[in-house]
């Protein structure tokens, strides 16, 4: 009765998982999502969502990033940093004039810390 052929979509019916695990795996799912959610909006109140994403233009109607992504690229953010710092240090100091601007970021960065 069923073609070896895929006809789209996802085809779980062939994947013969339990229900209860596929309800597990879909808890899951949902709750990753919302504590990313959650995150990303506290990220925008904080106002340090512009260090982690690149902001919306004025011209642009729609906003370019979901709290979704920016509560997951906050947590990369901060990883990326702890992982490069000694570069990141290296490249600020080649850059004396901008040590405003890097320390307002460094100040963003111990605020997402401080959340995650």
């Amino acid at each position: 009765m069923f073609k070896d052929y895929k006809t789209g979509g996802y085809n779980l019916e062939t994947t013969r998982v339990n229900e209860p695990r596929f309800m597990a795996i879909i808890l899951l799912i949902t709750l990753a999502y919302t504590l990313a959610t959650f995150q990303g909006e506290y990220f925008q109140n904080m106002r340090v969502n512009e260090y982690i994403c690149r902001p919306t233009e004025k011209k642009r109607s729609v906003k370019r990033h979901s709290d979704f992504w920016i509560g997951l690229y906050g947590y990369l953010w901060v990883e990326s940093m702890e992982i490069w710092s000694d570069l990141a240090t290296d490249l600020m100091n080649l850059k004396p004039h901008k040590h405003l601007n890097f320390i307002k970021g460094m100040k963003a960065l111990s605020l997402i810390q401080s959340i995650l």
